[in-house]
């Protein structure tokens, strides 16, 4: 089997530390042909690192590369939307980062707009892979856990200067509403949904408690669901 040829755009701390592993464990089926950056330098030095042939000085560069199957993007998440769009127009399947926009208005415009492209789009939510969660949504399904009434999810994740995230633009400074918790709690939201559906009603209340951590750290609601079960959900740094 071919492999696919995978060009990449964004080669920051996600892109080396996250990424570049697991497509090395790929690397009979995916191949890194191309990356690019926003400071090119640092797109160079990806490509050494990863043992890319190329590096061009644009995404729109790298989307038109006939040699590129594949665009995976690894940015900041307002400049995701647009990319993902020019990706899919050009006929090639997209991977980018969650959440999918800047605000959730975004998120809907853009989830309208790619609606007609018959090409995947993938969102990298991992959480959607983990065989603990299969494993429970089945129980589930199955009635082997009887009838669902009350949910608790709770997340806390350590966030410094020891994190490698913490030096980022993207945490120091984000731009898109909600920040580290809206990051990391899409995981949370997606076990929940996934095992209970979509909440018909939330009521949530948010704070920061570290002044580094802008624009907040800590978010809590209640749930309630079309079955009538109840839920918390928690996420904190």
């Amino acid at each position: 089997m071919a492999k696919l040829r995978l060009g990449m755009i964004g080669t920051g701390v996600a892109a080396r530390r996250l990424y570049l592993p697991a497509l090395q464990q790929l690397s009979k089926k995916i191949e890194l042909v191309a990356c690019t950056n926003r400071t090119r330098r640092k797109a160079e030095d990806y490509a050494r690192l990863a043992g890319i042939p190329k590096v061009v000085d644009s995404a729109e560069e790298l989307i038109a590369l006939p040699e590129v199957e594949a665009v995976f993007i690894s940015l900041p998440i307002t400049l995701q939307p647009a990319l993902v769009k020019q990706v899919l127009a050009a006929g090639k399947p997209v991977a980018s980062e969650k959440p999918v926009a800047g605000s959730v208005k975004e998120g809907r415009k853009l989830i309208q707009a790619t609606a007609r492209y018959s090409v995947p789009w993938l969102v990298a939510e991992n959480y959607q892979f983990l065989p603990a969660l299969a494993r429970l949504k089945n129980w589930l399904d199955q009635g082997k856990l009887g009838e669902p009434r009350l949910l608790e999810a709770y997340q806390l994740t350590s966030i410094d200067t020891k994190n490698p995230y913490w030096h980022t633009g993207w945490r120091q400074q984000p731009d898109h509403v909600g920040g580290f918790v809206a990051d990391a709690g899409v995981h949370l939201a997606h076990s929940v949904r996934r095992l209970l559906g979509m909440p018909t009603v939330v009521k949530s209340l948010t704070a920061q408690f570290d002044p580094k951590l802008l624009p907040l750290d800590t978010a809590v609601a209640a749930l309630r669901f079309a079955s009538g079960a109840l839920g918390t959900w928690r996420r904190g740094s």
